[in-house]
């Protein structure tokens, strides 16, 4: 925590909101944000490392959950989150999870 700066502007999570009640899954990956990534990614590469992962696998959004005892991916389908789990695992990231949801 030591390394986060307060934003000098306050950051609205309403346009996020409106794209995941209408569906539009993209823009929520595309919308989504965490102020302690920023941080935790200046003290550990690792989180770096991650998020290029994830980029590479064309996931449509990313990030730490929280201050970053985890950190999850917005995939295309069921089948592209199974495909993303089994990469990262592969490629000795730990325990992965592809959880699939039907609707939004």
């Amino acid at each position: 925590y030591k390394a986060c700066r307060p934003a000098a502007e306050p950051r609205s999570a309403v346009d996020l909101i409106s794209a995941w009640r209408a569906g539009h899954i993209a823009d929520v990956g595309r919308l989504l944000f965490n102020r302690l990534q920023e941080a935790a990614e200046a003290i550990s590469a690792t989180i770096s490392r991650l998020a290029r992962e994830l980029q590479n696998l064309d996931c449509l959004g990313h990030q730490m959950s929280g201050s970053g005892t985890s950190y999850f991916a917005l995939c295309r389908s069921a089948a592209h989150a199974r495909h993303t789990a089994a990469v990262l695992q592969a490629r000795g990231w730990g325990r992965t999870l592809a959880l699939a949801s039907t609707h939004v």
